[in-house]
């Protein structure tokens, strides 16, 4: 039995026979944890359990090998979402990216990808016009932390490079439509497209938003500048893909796919 204080993000929260919880865990070195909590779901008890699903705490806990579960000692701190944070659609956002994190991280792992993107999205605060594209870039950072990166380098059948460099040292995007092939990960033109691909539209102005995601190693201010209607149809296709690829159905995938399908 060895003894761990660690910073870990709360997942899920269920509720266990009359008065307990039991709570899953993300720990950067220790991946999901599950934990029962006796009496925490008395209100304004010592064994109450505060946090809510998303918050970052601190916990010093015992794990057993070969063993599912891990014993709580103590925990503190909370470092949770603002109220002014809680728009309709960053609220939605945030379950739903909870419960991802929560069905594809495995215990045991080490997940230092997964768990630095949630301090990314936790740090991040800004105004609810540009959540669309701060929501393409954790898809998107999910989608490469599972190994489920795109490749937008060409088309996959014909070979035709879908950008080059011009003297400046910018990407210029071909003035093509592409497929995304659901099933590879890779772009198909619109030329050799062929109706039997489970596939996704990509245009090159989004074609070129991956290009800068892939070029910078955290999330950038100057991605609030880029067009909402190109980040959300990036978006809802990354995360077409991803459903598709971590063969997941989250209970918030509605709700978050009709932020994704609004006309607003």
């Amino acid at each position: 039995m060895e003894v761990f204080k660690d910073q870990v993000y709360v997942l899920t929260i269920v509720p266990y026979r009359d008065s307990d919880l039991i709570i899953n865990f993300l720990s950067r070195r220790n991946g999901k944890l599950a934990a029962v909590v006796y009496g925490g779901r008395k209100i304004a008890k010592s064994t109450s359990f505060p946090f809510q699903p998303g918050e970052l705490i601190e916990m010093e806990y015992k794990k057993t090998e070969n063993r599912d579960f891990v014993n709580i000692l103590n925990t503190s701190g909370k470092k949770g979402f603002s109220s002014e944070q809680f728009a309709y659609e960053r609220f939605v956002f945030h379950s739903y990216l909870i419960e991802i994190v929560s069905k594809i991280s495995k215990p045991g792992l080490p997940s230092d990808e997964f768990f630095d993107l949630l301090d990314e999205y936790q740090r991040y605060n800004r105004k609810s016009e540009t959540q669309f594209s701060i929501i393409a870039w954790v898809l998107w950072n999910i989608l490469k932390s599972g190994g489920y990166q795109l490749d937008i380098s060409c088309c996959h059948q014909c070979d035709k490079s879908s950008w080059k460099m011009n003297p400046d040292q910018k990407p210029v995007f071909r003035k093509q439509e592409y497929y995304l092939d659901y099933d590879s990960g890779a772009i198909i033109c619109k030329d050799c497209y062929q109706v039997s691909y489970q596939t996704g539209t990509l245009s090159a102005a989004m074609l070129k938003i991956i290009w800068l995601f892939e070029s910078a190693d955290s999330y950038l201010d100057s991605f609030d500048d880029l067009p909402s209607e190109f980040t959300k149809s990036l978006a809802r296709l990354l995360n077409s893909y991803l459903v598709k690829r971590f063969e997941i159905s989250p209970k918030s995938l509605s709700a978050f796919s009709g932020i994704l399908n609004s006309t607003v």
